[in-house]
């Protein structure tokens, strides 16, 4: 099952396809996450949601010092 599980990855990643031969050169790791940031740079100026996954809660604002929520 994790066999096929990393060859799905590689298939459907065109970076991945690039950059290795075979789904057996790659590297895997896992990280175990309690907040994460994700920058959503579509917008100016660019959005930042702040995610806390212990208690489940989710904050947004605007990153750079010209604008403020």
């Amino acid at each position: 099952m994790i066999e096929q599980a990393f060859q799905f990855l590689r298939q459907h990643n065109e970076v991945l396809r690039r950059l290795y031969d075979d789904y057996r050169q790659m590297v895997y790791f896992r990280l175990p996450v309690e907040q994460l940031e994700y920058y959503d740079l579509r917008h100016t100026p660019p959005i930042v949601l702040h995610a806390n996954l212990n208690d489940g809660t989710v904050r947004e604002g605007f990153k750079g010092s010209k604008y403020s929520k």
